[in-house]
């Protein structure tokens, strides 16, 4: 998920050549300049002459790209809740296996909770690779996000996740940030 463009930033006094990406959680620049903005921190973008102004700290940063436009759509746009991006709502409840303190699952999960036996989709906090097959034996072909800890949060290596799931019947098909100390890969039963 998100948006990458080759650019030219302009910040400081300096030009740099630096390569954009926007995702839910942040703003990033990378490349001869290294900036990682929180969402929320962006503000409001301007355009100018095919040209992107940005405010971040109080400090303008100007970058030049072809696509300006399209960026500044991009930034102006809200980015999707979590409860959006895992595809949960009172409609179309989760049903949470495992416990959590994380407060972004919290929030994307109240309103939008079921018990299993209602609940379009799953979502499991695996610790361990032998989390993985009662989880999965839950699904009943419904969608089931597997939710890990990232970083120096991690318990587990993706991998040797994938390769047991690929084991039990699941392919991947996307995945997202839950919060900073989390992320999630939606697996659903491979057909035939």
């Amino acid at each position: 998920m998100g948006q990458d463009s080759n650019a030219i930033a302009v910040w400081r006094g300096g030009r740099h050549p630096v390569r954009l990406h926007l995702d839910s959680m942040a703003f990033e620049l990378s490349g001869g300049l290294k900036l990682r903005i929180p969402r929320a921190e962006v503000g409001l973008p301007r355009l100018q002459d095919g040209r992107l102004l940005l405010t971040i700290s109080g400090e303008p940063l100007e970058i030049e790209l072809a696509e300006a436009a399209r960026w500044d759509a991009a930034l102006r746009k809200p980015p999707p809740s979590l409860a959006q991006k895992l595809g949960i709502s009172a409609d179309k409840p989760g049903c949470l296996i495992g416990d959590t303190d994380d407060p972004a699952l919290l929030a994307a999960l109240d309103g939008a909770s079921a018990p299993d036996t209602e609940a379009a989709l799953l979502i499991a906090l695996v610790a361990s690779v032998a989390d993985l097959a009662p989880a999965c034996a839950r699904a009943r072909g419904r969608p089931i996000w597997i939710v890990t800890g990232k970083g120096h949060y991690a318990t587990v290596r993706e991998s040797e996740l994938r390769t047991e799931l690929r084991a039990l019947g699941f392919a991947d098909s996307k995945s997202c940030a839950v919060s900073e100390r989390l992320t999630a890969t939606r697996y659903a039963e491979r057909k035939g």
